[in-house]
């Protein structure tokens, strides 16, 4: 069963996709260029859950429609699913790192 445990706080953001992850993995801030919670399209833009790939970048999800996208400095985009978007918002808000799309 796949499930992921994602973590954040002032140093990063942390998260670990079981079974296919071994060991827990670490995004610091100074690498993200923007960081929101937003809605997606699992079959259209990644092919489905799990850990895929699609034009959207890389994603890990489990199941759902909503995730935490990460864009980084270099312009890969990882998207990390949650089932919960408002308490995420939340912890990004109070972080202050939230980062609107550009559309």
């Amino acid at each position: 069963m796949l499930t992921l445990y994602t973590r954040i706080d002032r140093d990063g953001i942390r998260y670990r996709f079981t079974p296919v992850h071994r060991s827990e993995r670490f995004i610091k801030w100074e690498a993200v260029d923007k960081v929101y919670v937003r809605q997606y399209k699992p079959i259209a833009e990644y092919g489905g859950w799990g850990f895929r790939r699609g034009r959207s970048g890389k994603a890990l999800n489990t199941k759902g429609n909503w995730g935490l996208q990460i864009v980084f400095k270099d312009g890969k985009k990882l998207l990390l699913g949650t089932q919960k978007p408002e308490e995420l918002e939340r912890v990004l808000d109070k972080l202050t790192f939230l980062s609107k799309p550009d559309h």
